[in-house]
């Protein structure tokens, strides 16, 4: 019932893999009719749920989603991948910031990432998380670091694995895991999607996920 429907044509994306690592760029295009606006969220939806994940792509309306869930004791996480004039708002308004590899430096001019997110800490008191490709997932909860190293495979396509992680991380927090388990088990479970070629193809089942976590198969 909250599916909005516009006359516009798809977002079209191409996406070049690497054979040698996995490792992926994606080219893509978005006609601006797609544009969610703020007054189009599902208010009532957003204040029922137990997660509201948003991400930076109609930067408005997540600010404003992360809000309405805030208000609502609601907890949100976010999927943060590009620095603009909006990203700090983006930041202040989530209570659990994700954040792609590059995002705490650029934020905050710190090359190091515990220092970053240490530095990010001043202006927000959230769990704050940052991936970290192949090497896993660091995350400041409180005045403790947590770092999760990432799993060994042997990586086909890169392609979706942060968006897997993310979906990993809600399946924890949602089961009222410790932060070391939520990021282990995302950590396993992006590891898996780098195997398979696709994005979608790529998204693992749950006992995938459990099969490499109890593998223990991690990166030193």
């Amino acid at each position: 019932a909250d599916a909005i429907i516009r006359d516009a044509p798809n977002q079209f994306a191409l996406i070049i893999v690497d054979e040698t690592s996995g490792e992926r760029i994606v080219l893509w295009d978005r006609d601006d009719r797609l544009r969610l606006r703020e007054r189009e969220l599902p208010v009532e939806a957003i204040r029922a749920c137990r997660v509201v994940h948003v991400d930076d792509v109609d930067e408005e309306a997540a600010i404003l989603a992360a809000e309405m869930a805030r208000e609502a004791g609601v907890p949100s996480t976010s999927d943060l991948d590009r620095l603009t004039d909006r990203t700090e708002a983006l930041v202040a308004a989530v209570s659990i910031p994700i954040f792609a590899e590059h995002m705490p430096p650029a934020l905050t001019g710190e090359a190091d990432q515990e220092r970053a997110l240490r530095k990010l800490r001043s202006t927000h008191d959230g769990l704050l998380v940052v991936t970290l490709g192949q090497d896993g997932a660091l995350a400041l909860d409180g005045d403790r670091v947590h770092h999760s190293p990432g799993f060994k495979v042997d990586p086909v396509d890169t392609t979706g694995a942060g968006d897997v992680f993310r979906g990993g991380f809600i399946y924890g927090l949602l089961n009222g895991w410790p932060v070391e388990r939520v990021l282990q088990f995302a950590n396993a479970a992006a590891a898996v999607s780098c195997t398979t070629l696709g994005a979608l193809n790529g998204v693992p089942g749950l006992h995938e996920a459990r099969d490499l976590l109890e593998a223990g198969a991690v990166r030193r």
